[in-house]
C-alpha cells in the first residue's frame, strides 16, 4: 500500500480539539459507508512490473511533448505524473519540471495564470522540504506573487528567502525584486535601502540596477528631473542597460513627458513596448502613450492606443474606463465621421455614459476633470441648465486650467442671471437674497457686472442700502462700458445719500466731479451734489449745484430732476425772482413735461398772489393755461379757481365764471365744491345787484 506524504495534508493539522477531530473522522467514515462505491468490487491490484510500465509510459509521453516543443502539454503530463505517482523517485523532478514549464508558458500568455505557477512551486516546498532546489522554489513562489500583483506577499517571500538563504547566488536578484515589490506597495524607504545595498554589491550589473532603482523611486514620487538624471547617467555608462531593466525606458518616457520633452518620452515608451514581452506589458503603457499623443495633438495615433487598451483589458478596469472616455471624446469631436444613428447616440443623454462612469468610478483621477468639463458642455448644449450648473460647480471645486475655469464661471454666471431675472420678474425678492448668499462663490468670480447690478437694484429697492453699496462697489471692479460705469457710479452715490452715509457720498461725488468735468454726466453729478448739500443743510451750496446742472445743460434724462430740484429749493429759500425766467426757459426747451411745468406756474402764481402781486399772479396763471398747456389736468384745476377769483375781484365776472366752470369740471372734489360755491355766490351777488339796481 502507498501512503500519502503527510506534508500534503497540513491543512488538517490545526484541528487540535479532540472532540472536533473525532467528529470529523466519524463524518468521514459515514460518507465512505454511504458511498455508492461501498461494497463494490475492489480494483485489481497492479503488479509492480505493470505499475512501473505505466509510470514509464506517462513519463515518456511528458518528455516526448517536451522534445516536440509542446511545453504546455509536457507541463500537463509532468503534473499528472506527480499527482498520480507522488511517492516515486521521479515525482520531485516531475513537479519541478511541470512548475518550470508552466512558468515559461504563462510568461507568453495574454492572460497569464500565475496562480497555477505559484501553487505548483508552493506544492514543491511542501512535498519536498529537503530538496536541494527548495530555495529556488521559494524564490519562484515570490516571483509568482509579484507577477500576480500581490506585491506584499511577494516582498514577504523574498524576505523569507533572504533570511533562510543569505549566501544564495540569487541573493542580489532577490534584493532587487524585493525592492521592486516595496515600491509597488509604497514602502519607498525599504526599497531605497535594498537598492542602496545593490549599489555597493561589487557586481556591476546589480550596482546599475540599484542605481536605477533609486531613479525609479524618484520617478514614483514625482521627482522627474532627478529620475531622468539618474537614468541618463546609467545609459551613458551602459547604453544597453534597458535590456537588463526595461522599466527604465518606461519611467524615462513618462518622466520626459512630465517635464515637457514629449517627443523623447514617446520614443522611450515606443521602444519599451517593442522590447518587452507583450504578454507582460501593462495596459497603462498603451494608455499613457495615448495620453501623450493626445496632448501632442496626434489624435489619430492616440485613438489607436486607446483602442488597444480596450482590446486587452476587462470592462471596469481603470485604463478601460478612461480609454472608453477618450474614445467618446474623439467621437464627439469627429461627428462627421459617424453615421446618423452614431451621432444621435453620442449627442443624446445615452451618450453621457462613458463620461459619467469616470466620475462614478474614478472621481479623484485627474482625468475626471476632463469628464466634468465635457459633461458640463453636453448639458449646456441640451439646455439642461440645472444639470449644467451642478456639474459646472463640481468642476470648479478641483484644479483646472485657468482659462477653462473662467469659461465655466462665465457660463454659470449666465445661468444665474436667468435665474435672478426670473425671480425679479416674479417679485420674489426674498429668494433673490437667498440665491445671492448661496451662490456667492460663483457670483464673486463672474466677470459680467450686469448680475451684480441687478442684485444691487433689488437691495436698493428694498432699502437695504448697506448691502446695495457693497454689491455696487464689487460691480465696479468688473468689465463695464463707460456708460455702464457712469450709471453704476451714480447708483452708488444715490445709495450713499439714501443711507445717510454723507461722508462716503461726498468723497465719491468729489471724485466724480473731477473725472466728469466738461463731460457727459456732469449734470447728474451736480444734481447729486446738490442733494448732498441739502442733506448737509447747506442750501446755498445746493442751489449753486442745481444752478450748474441747469446752466451746463444737464443730460436729457436728468433735466426734469435738475429743473424740479432747482425750482423747489428756490421756493424753499424764498428766492423766486429767477423762477419766472427759468420756467420760460424750461417751457421753451422742453425740460419739463407740460403737467409739471403747469404745476410750477401755478405755484409761482399762488406765491405772487399771496404777496399781493395780483397783476403778476394773473399773468402767471394765464401763462400756465396757454401755449398748449393742458386745461383739464389735475394741475390746471386749482389754477382755474385761483384765476377766476382774481378776475372776480377785478369785476370781470363773465370771464371769471368761465374759469369757475372749468374748475368745477376738474377731478378734485374739494376744488369742485369750492368752485361751485364761489360760482353760486357770484350768481347770487349778481342777482342782488340787479334787484338793487331795479329798486333804485
Amino acid at each position: 500500500m502507498v501512503f500519502p506524504n503527510p506534508h500534503r495534508f497540513r491543512w488538517f493539522l490545526p484541528l487540535k480539539n479532540k472532540k472536533k477531530y473525532t467528529l470529523l473522522l466519524c463524518c468521514f467514515f459515514l460518507v465512505a459507508l454511504l458511498s455508492p462505491a461501498c461494497g463494490a468490487e475492489p480494483e485489481p491490484v497492479l503488479s509492480p512490473a505493470l505499475l512501473l510500465k505505466r509510470q514509464n509510459n506517462l513519463w515518456d509521453q511528458a518528455t516526448s511533448f517536451y522534445r516536440q516543443g509542446d511545453e504546455a502539454q509536457a507541463a500537463l503530463y509532468f503534473k499528472h505524473y506527480w499527482k498520480t505517482y507522488p511517492e516515486t523517485e521521479r515525482a520531485e523532478e516531475a513537479l519541478w519540471r511541470a512548475a518550470s514549464l508552466y512558468r515559461r508558458v504563462t510568461g507568453r500568455q495574454n492572460n497569464p495564470d500565475w496562480v497555477r505557477v505559484k501553487n505548483l512551486y508552493r506544492a514543491y516546498t511542501l512535498d519536498f522540504p529537503k530538496s536541494t532546489k527548495l530555495a529556488e522554489a521559494y524564490f519562484e513562489v515570490a516571483g509568482s506573487y509579484f507577477n500576480m500583483g500581490y506585491f506584499r506577499e511577494a516582498s514577504n517571500y523574498y524576505s523569507l528567502f533572504l533570511k533562510d538563504y543569505p549566501d544564495h547566488n540569487k541573493r542580489n536578484e532577490a534584493l532587487f525584486m524585493r525592492a521592486r515589490s516595496y515600491l509597488k506597495i509604497g514602502k519607498y524607504k525599504s526599497g531605497w535601502q535594498d537598492y542602496d545595498i545593490l549599489r555597493t554589491s561589487g557586481v556591476k550589473h546589480y550596482e546599475l540596477l540599484g542605481e536605477a532603482g533609486i531613479g525609479h523611486i524618484h520617478f514614483t514620487q514625482g521627482r522627474w528631473h532627478d529620475a531622468l538624471g539618474i537614468f541618463k547617467r546609467i545609459l551613458r555608462i551602459k547604453p544597453g542597460f534597458y535590456i537588463d531593466d526595461p522599466e527604465i525606458l518606461h519611467d524615462m518616457g513618462l518622466a520626459a513627458i512630465e517635464v515637457g520633452d514629449v517627443h523623447d518620452g514617446q520614443e522611450f515608451l515606443l521602444h519599451y513596448i517593442n522590447i518587452v514581452d507583450r504578454a507582460t506589458l501593462s495596459p497603462e503603457v498603451y494608455f499613457e502613450l495615448g495620453e501623450s499623443f493626445l496632448a501632442d495633438g496626434r489624435i489619430e495615433g492616440a485613438r489607436l492606443f486607446y483602442e488597444r487598451v480596450i482590446d486587452i483589458t476587462d470592462s471596469g478596469k481603470k485604463t478601460h474606463i478612461l480609454s472608453q472616455f477618450r474614445l467618446a471624446q474623439y467621437k464627439a469631436a469627429h461627428l462627421q465621421k459617424l453615421s446618423k444613428k452614431e451621432r444621435q447616440d453620442i449627442l443624446q443623454k445615452r451618450g453621457d455614459a462613458p463620461f459619467q462612469v469616470v466620475l462614478d468610478e474614478l472621481y479623484t483621477d485627474g482625468r475626471a476633470q476632463d469628464s466634468r468639463y465635457d459633461l458640463f458642455h453636453r448639458y449646456s448644449q441640451r439646455e439642461s441648465w440645472e444639470l449644467a450648473y451642478t456639474m459646472g460647480k463640481s468642476y470648479l471645486r478641483y484644479d483646472a486650467p485657468t482659462e477653462k475655469k473662467e469659461e465655466v464661471v462665465q457660463k454659470l454666471g449666465d445661468i444665474l442671471m436667468d435665474r435672478f431675472q426670473t425671480l425679479v420678474a416674479s417679485g420674489d425678492k426674498q429668494n433673490v437674497r437667498v440665491l445671492y448668499a448661496d451662490e456667492f462663490a460663483v457670483i464673486s468670480k463672474y466677470k459680467q457686472a450686469k448680475l451684480l447690478i441687478l442684485i444691487g437694484k433689488v437691495f436698493e429697492d428694498d432699502g437695504l442700502y448697506d448691502q446695495a453699496s457693497v454689491v455696487y462697489y464689487r460691480a465696479l471692479a468688473l468689465e463695464l462700458s463707460d456708460i455702464e460705469k457712469k450709471d453704476l457710479y451714480f447708483r452708488r452715490a444715490r445709495v450713499y445719500l439714501a443711507n445717510g452715509d454723507l461722508g462716503s457720498g461726498q468723497r465719491l461725488l468729489k471724485y466724480l466731479r473731477r473725472i466728469y468735468q466738461d463731460k457727459s454726466g456732469i449734470g447728474e453729478v451736480n444734481i447729486l451734489s446738490g442733494q448732498l448739500r441739502e442733506l448737509q443743510k447747506r442750501q446755498e451750496d445746493a442751489l449753486e449745484f442745481y444752478k450748474m446742472a441747469v446752466e451746463t445743460g444737464a443730460e436729457t434724462e436728468n433735466r426734469d430732476r435738475a429743473a424740479s430740484n432747482y425750482l423747489r429749493l428756490l421756493f424753499e429759500v424764498g428766492d423766486v425772482s429767477k423762477v419766472s425766467g427759468l420756467l420760460a426757459m424750461f417751457h421753451e426747451k422742453d425740460w419739463l413735461e407740460p403737467n409739471k411745468l403747469q404745476y410750477w406756474y401755478g405755484k409761482l402764481g399762488k406765491y405772487q398772489e399771496d404777496r399781493g402781486r395780483l397783476r403778476l399772479a394773473k399773468q402767471t396763471y394765464k401763462r400756465a393755461l396757454s401755449d398748449g398747456m393742458p386745461e383739464k389736468s389735475v394741475e390746471a384745476q386749482p389754477i382755474h379757481l385761483y384765476l377766476a377769483e382774481l378776475l372776480m375781484a377785478d369785476g370781470l365776472q363773465k370771464e371769471a365764471m368761465d374759469y369757475y366752470r372749468k374748475a368745477v369740471a376738474g377731478q378734485d372734489d374739494t376744488i369742485k365744491r369750492l368752485a361751485q360755491t364761489k360760482m353760486d355766490q357770484a350768481k347770487i351777488q349778481a342777482t342782488v345787484a340787479e334787484v338793487e339796481a331795479m329798486l333804485q
